[in-house]
């Protein structure tokens, strides 16, 4: 058992102290008046701790709490809020982006596999078949923004790494072009392209249940379908969604998420998944490339800022260009605060954490 000063009596050097705490119920916390950068501007903070989003919403909506931020609520309770509140100013949401969702491919011989996706014009075909930004309006409610590469807006090399970066917008009819270039063409009475065998073009997008997955994974095959390709949805079962073997067996694509930071860029020949690792990999894909992996490794180690600032956009020009993974949407976070709360901000620039200017913060009224 922890002792109380690691609860009720603990004392740190920040801007609030604990007041009271009571397990399971709030913590109510006073300003520290000799805090270094001055005293806060709010003189108390009581946290209710509340067991679902679903009680926090109804909290915010009565009016008996004046925010409520992801973990906790994501962009469904946010959308309500937004829509319930915001038309008469009683509330606000901020949004940034700590997760991305995309797509990842088989380089790799597995049980099924459809060796066609190697092909770096199958995998573009894919990306043009993908209405990224119609999927992030819809599963975001229209919180979330599409994504072209595995790189947060907030970094200080997105804007450059963005305007190198090769785009693939939503065109069914230039997947269709692709497809052909690459010998699937559409002479099948369905609609689906096939080889000069007649074989058709199968893809099976794997995929976990719950957080939308489902949604998420029927928009994609509909998509690729319109393009031809023969389509269709495997879901991990959930009580093998920590099989690493089975996760890196899939046939042809995967979706998933990963939180965007330079280590979590796990698409290097270093993340291998193997039998001698037993599967630990997190490059599930297989894929490699020389290229790749001397730039992640010259933005994990490089003490020169100047190369270091300028690795990130090659890596990722190189990335789009060889369509290494499927970039999807960003995985929006929230902060839903009543209109009278300021300085409310969420993750931003680096600064993580959503309490991380609670200084900052203001009540009004």
């Amino acid at each position: 058992m922890f002792g109380e000063e690691w609860t009720s009596a603990y004392i740190g050097s920040g801007p609030f102290k604990v007041e009271r705490w009571v397990p399971g119920s709030e913590v109510i916390a006073r300003a520290n008046r000799d805090w270094v950068r001055g005293a806060p501007r709010v003189e108390i903070v009581d946290i209710k701790i509340m067991p679902d989003a679903t009680t926090m919403l109804a909290n915010l909506l009565a009016g008996e709490v004046d925010v409520i931020n992801s973990p906790g609520v994501r962009a469904p309770e946010a959308a309500i809020a937004r829509d319930q509140l915001g038309p008469r100013g009683e509330a606000y949401v901020r949004t940034w982006n700590s997760q991305i969702r995309f797509l990842t491919f088989q380089f790799r011989e597995v049980s099924g596999w459809q060796r066609a996706i190697t092909d770096v014009r199958v995998r573009q075909a894919v990306m043009h078949a993908t209405d990224r930004h119609g999927i992030a309006h819809v599963l975001t409610h229209g919180l979330g923004q599409g994504a072209d590469l595995f790189l947060a807006p907030s970094e200080s090399t997105f804007a450059e790494a963005d305007r190198v970066a090769r785009k693939y917008p939503y065109d069914a009819n230039r997947a269709l072009a692709l497809l052909a270039e690459a010998g699937w063409r559409a002479t099948q009475p369905a609609g689906f392209v096939a080889d000069a065998g007649g074989r058709s073009l199968d893809l099976e997008l794997w995929t976990t249940a719950g957080g939308g997955g489902e949604q998420e994974a029927a928009i994609l095959t509909d998509g690729w379908r319109a393009a031809g390709i023969n389509s269709s949805i495997f879901i991990i079962p959930t009580a093998r969604q920590r099989d690493n073997e089975l996760r890196a067996a899939f046939p042809s694509v995967s979706a998933t998420a990963r939180s965007l930071s330079a280590d979590n860029f796990v698409f290097t020949s270093t993340q291998l998944p193997t039998p001698e690792t037993r599967w630990q990999g997190a490059n599930r894909g297989s894929f490699r490339d020389a290229d790749v992996d001397r730039l992640q490794n010259v933005v994990l180690t490089s003490f020169d800022e100047q190369e270091r600032n300028r690795a990130p956009v090659d890596l990722h020009r190189r990335m789009s260009d060889l369509v290494g993974i499927g970039p999807l949407y960003y995985s929006t976070e929230v902060v839903v605060a009543r209109s009278r709360v300021t300085g409310r901000v969420g993750e931003y620039a680096g600064q993580s954490g959503v309490s991380w200017n609670i200084f900052e913060w203001g009540v009004s009224g």
